[in-house]
């Protein structure tokens, strides 16, 4: 990342709660993701991509910069392709900081995703690609966990694969999460956190171990991504890789289900940004899908 240069990120900040607060458009806005907002910079041709988490206390964020970097050699120890990130806390607000993950910014048509929309047929490239994603899958167990959605990947010329979110560290010993619960559902009502943490975290960090479950996960966000017509092909390349083959039944199921939670999840998000609009004067730290 030669054009990369931390001494924006102040700058960067500033214009990040002032696009939180105000809704101004300062920086272009590349996604958002469970706990993250993601922009690009600089504001013109974007060659790099910023990840900002939630504020939280200083000892948090350094843990958390500290576990992704862990996460992602764990990850290229066991043979995956990894984007890597640049780490940087800085001084936010209300005695807060905000870690940044900073990576470079990949061609938009070289993402899984693209790929697979513009693709009209399963050729050598996309087999490699997808049966890529497969081999990933394999290092998954108890102390590594994954999320393999197609989003999260690009794709070389040759149909090798690399995976670009990691800003969610996956790591559990003897079966724990590493991951700071607190700041994962920091962005929910203050009475629903303890509850997560107790009863939804355990289930739901629990299946990105499980590498069946993951394949399902990867199949199913197909649907998300409009891209079902490709179901039949993952399917057949993943054959009893993981066990008994994945099913369509299955498949249904599990999106049904999923989209059910996550609806629920965004209405959650929805409601504490209404609150600390209304009743505080803090700023919610993210983007949510109608962006009011």
């Amino acid at each position: 990342m030669t054009s990369w240069d931390p001494t924006y990120l102040p700058q960067i900040e500033g214009l990040v709660q002032r696009m939180l607060s105000q809704g101004t458009d300062d920086l272009p806005v590349i996604g958002s993701g469970e706990v993250s907002v993601v922009v690009g910079w600089p504001p013109d041709e974007p060659s790099v991509v910023l990840k900002r988490l939630p504020p939280c206390a200083s000892a948090s964020a350094h843990r958390h910069a500290a576990l992704v970097d862990a996460y992602e050699d764990i990850l290229v120890d066991r043979g995956v392709r990894v984007t890597r990130s640049h780490l940087h806390v800085i001084d936010s607000h209300d005695e807060l900081t905000s870690l940044y993950v900073v990576q470079p910014r990949h061609a938009s048509e070289s993402m899984l995703s693209a790929v697979l929309a513009a693709a009209t047929e399963l050729d050598d490239r996309l087999r490699a690609a997808l049966g890529g994603v497969l081999d990933a899958i394999d290092a998954i167990d108890d102390r590594v966990g994954l999320d393999a959605q197609v989003s999260n990947w690009v794709v070389d010329e040759d149909g090798g694969v690399e995976l670009l979110d990691t800003t969610t560290p996956f790591l559990r010993r003897h079966g724990v999460p590493e991951l700071d619960l607190d700041l994962l559902f920091s962005t929910y009502l203050p009475p629903l956190r303890p509850l997560l943490k107790r009863y939804v975290a355990p289930s739901v960090l629990a299946r990105y171990h499980d590498r069946r479950i993951v394949l399902l996960d990867l199949v199913a966000n197909l649907h998300r991504e409009g891209l079902q017509r490709w179901e039949p092909a993952v399917i057949e390349l993943s054959g009893t890789r993981y066990g008994a083959p994945v099913t369509r039944d299955e498949v249904a199921a599990y999106y049904a289900a999923d989209r059910r939670t996550w609806e629920l999840v965004h209405r959650a998000k929805r409601l504490e940004r209404w609150r600390r609009h209304t009743f505080t004067s803090s700023v919610y730290p993210m983007l949510l899908e109608d962006h009011s």
